[in-house]
């Protein structure tokens, strides 16, 4: 297993808004990870239901616009895991995956241990193009019951893991609980990278923001966070805005994956 100061990415790897271009499709592992206790029973894992084969749709076509080889992987939890869905090429994904509540417990550490297995380079160096992080999306609806402290110690020295990309979505009462995002964000890449589904017509809307802005690297940094909140822009700056869709400014993006530059 590799450590985190590990070459691991070999050259050819990086966000897939940051890769050069090149012939080969790029290669891209999506992992989404479901909390499937008894709690999520009814209008929740409903929700989740719908939102992934909404999200099945559009990143199909995402794959197909940005010459990208997406695999994508779904994976259930309670106090164990299981694959609804081996990492698959997401153009052979005809069925739809339908996730049911199973009798157990929140525990993360069984995630991480079966992470830490996944996120391996027998796994992720196998294939002769250019390799994207890959892009993991963690959604709960509540704080672990579990120590799993040295599964996640344990899984952060992957260097895989630490080259993810990783957000989640945090739903129904865990989206106001302080202990579920405590813990949730020793999983993300930042604390930004959390959104929250209080509501649970909120869900599919988060699924999909959560990963396609993942994958994208579409998620501001803390930096540009605190630069917008500490300099508010005047509201008498006169805008010169070109025609077309109202606020749109010209980019002059090259042909490839959108916001690669």
């Amino acid at each position: 297993m590799p450590e985190t100061g590990d070459n691991v990415f070999d050259g050819s790897w990086g966000p897939v808004g940051q890769m050069p271009g090149g012939s080969t499709y790029k290669r891209l592992l999506v992992l989404l990870i479901v909390d499937s206790t008894k709690t999520m029973e009814g209008e929740a894992i409903s929700q989740v239901n719908y939102g992934l084969q909404e999200l099945v749709s559009e990143l199909k076509e995402y794959a197909s616009q940005n010459m990208v080889n997406l695999e994508l992987g779904i994976l259930s939890f309670t106090n164990s895991i299981r694959w609804e869905l081996e990492p698959t090429d997401v153009q052979q994904c005809y069925d739809v995956v339908h996730i049911n509540v199973r009798p157990g417990l929140t525990q993360y550490g069984v995630v991480y241990h079966e992470l830490n297995k996944m996120l391996s380079k027998e796994r992720l160096l196998n294939h002769p193009g250019k390799q994207a992080a890959p892009v993991l999306v963690f959604m709960t609806d509540g704080a672990p019951t579990d120590d799993y402290a040295q599964d996640l110690q344990q899984l952060q020295k992957n260097g895989y893991f630490a080259l993810a990309s990783r957000s989640a979505v945090i739903m129904g009462e865990g989206a106001s609980d302080p202990k579920a995002h405590a813990a949730v964000e020793k999983f993300v890449s930042s604390p930004n990278m959390i959104l929250t589904a209080g509501n649970y017509t909120e869900i599919i809307n988060s699924i999909k923001l959560a990963t396609l802005h993942t994958i994208r690297n579409e998620f501001p940094d803390e930096e540009t966070e605190r630069r917008e909140e500490d300099t508010p822009l005047p509201d008498d700056i006169p805008v010169d805005i070109p025609d077309g869709i109202p606020g749109e400014l010209p980019v002059d993006i090259p042909g490839g994956i959108p916001g690669e530059l």
